[in-house]
């Protein structure tokens, strides 16, 4: 049998019906009849269906949001967004009531800074450089003994060293032969004093007499002075009379001021001569304090201001005042050295004693402070959202100048004024809002401003 091309409306209406069902069934497919599939194969049916399809296609598309419940979006930073409406933005933020309450805005005041800022100081405990006894010999001699050591605490006039030196035992010879022939000069300027009042000698040997007893005397004073220079005391210049041979070599040195010994070099049997140091004694009833300020917390730091000091083992503060601020900056760690005293009356604090504190900054009657969650740090600079008065849905952005800032708060010199509402929690969300007009405006984000331009 010859096949013959028909086209559909040749079709008995009947038997096209069900093509279509055939078609348009959601079941299992189904074989059409064979002349029927030879109908279907012409030109005309395949150009039909195609159509049919495509529409099907396009409209799904274009009903895409409701079929769906989705919204077609576009990422701002992918977008060149060009400014439909030509009123210039003001840089104000529109927020309703509900939206305000569904984003949990929160406000409050600005208010003047009352407190003092505590400008946190790092440093380390020392001795008195000023008060520090360094004992050295004062003539060569060997040490027969010593009797401290290294964080003993000594008196005033207790034992440290004993000397014994040549030198010691001429200087106390030389001093007891001026003392005997000044002593002998001066009986025998009295004598002829006497004879002279009754003219029993001339009146040039008794001036000859009283010019001798002068040189004497002047020869007896070198020779004390020398012995007080190597420090003998009163009583050990007295008992020198007493000693004999190997005893006038010897002395005792001992310590010249109540404190501890922090460095001891002496040891018996060497030799030291006048420029050696043989321990070094530091009153320990009072230390020094060192702290670092750095270079931008200078113009802020000032004699007699107050410094709290605390030391890791103790729960109390020790206060002081800044009593030197050093002219120099360190240049490993562009800081400069500040200094206080303590007292130490139990001498339970040392030296060389990590400690930390903090410098009390009176407050300027200009600088304002703010919860430290209102503050927005956008690339280096820090803002601000206030709401604008009598316009509870109307919020502004503002550039501050941070002067201090602390876990809960932040100091700041300018951008709010006292009074206004500023936004606590929220701001996030109207800095992004912000960022979005911004770019609906300009086509792009504006520079950020740093609160140290």
């Amino acid at each position: 049998m010859q096949a013959t091309q028909t086209s559909v409306d040749d079709q008995n209406p009947n038997e096209a019906q069900e093509i279509l069902s055939n078609l348009s069934s959601d079941s299992q497919s189904q074989t059409l009849p064979s002349d029927s599939v030879k109908r279907a194969r012409k030109p005309g049916n395949g150009l039909l269906w195609l159509g049919m399809l495509s529409a099907i296609l396009a409209g799904a598309y274009y009903f895409r949001d409701e079929l769906f419940g989705t919204k077609h979006t576009q990422s701002t930073a992918s977008i060149e967004v060009v400014k439909k409406d030509p009123t210039p933005w003001n840089g104000i933020i529109e927020l309703s009531a509900q939206a305000q309450e569904s984003i949990g805005l929160s406000l409050t005041d600005v208010v003047a800074q009352t407190e003092p800022i505590l400008l946190p100081i790092l440093g380390t405990s020392s001795h008195d450089d000023t008060k520090l006894s360094k004992i050295a010999p004062l003539f060569k001699g060997r040490v027969e003994k010593v009797y401290v050591s290294v964080g003993d605490q000594v008196a005033q006039g207790q034992p440290l060293v004993d000397l014994y030196s040549a030198e010691l035992a001429q200087a106390k010879t030389n001093y007891e032969i001026e003392r005997s022939q000044w002593e002998y000069v001066h009986r025998l300027l009295e004598v002829r004093t006497q004879l002279r009042a009754s003219n029993a000698i001339s009146e040039q040997l008794l001036l000859d007499t009283q010019n001798d007893e002068l040189k004497q005397r002047h020869e007896y004073d070198i020779a004390l002075e020398k012995l007080i220079l190597y420090g003998l005391s009163d009583a050990e210049i007295t008992a020198v009379e007493q000693e004999k041979g190997a005893q006038r070599a010897r002395l005792t040195v001992r310590s010249p001021a109540n404190g501890i010994v922090i460095n001891r070099n002496a040891v018996t049997g060497n030799l030291y001569n006048e420029s050696d140091i043989m321990m070094v004694v530091a009153p320990n009833d009072h230390l020094w304090v060192w702290g670092n300020v750095f270079e931008y917390d200078l113009a802020r730091v000032h004699l007699g201001q107050k410094w709290d000091i605390k030391f890791g083992f103790r729960k109390d503060r020790i206060s002081g005042t800044i009593e030197y601020v050093s002219p120099n900056v360190d240049p490993q760690s562009h800081a400069v050295k500040i200094r206080t005293t303590i007292p130490n009356p139990d001498g339970s604090l040392k030296a060389d004693m990590l400690v930390d504190g903090y410098l009390q900054i009176q407050p300027e009657p200009n600088y304002v402070s703010i919860p430290r969650l209102a503050m927005i740090v956008v690339d280096g600079g820090c803002f601000a959202f206030t709401r604008l008065p009598n316009e509870p849905g109307k919020f502004q952005r503002h550039l501050v100048h941070v002067v201090h800032e602390r876990e809960d708060h932040v100091i700041l010199k300018d951008g709010v004024a006292i009074g206004e509402k500023v936004v606590v929690i929220g701001g996030l969300i109207l800095q992004q809002l912000y960022e979005e007009n911004e770019v609906l405006a300009h086509g792009h984000l504006a520079r950020t401003p740093s609160d140290r331009d």
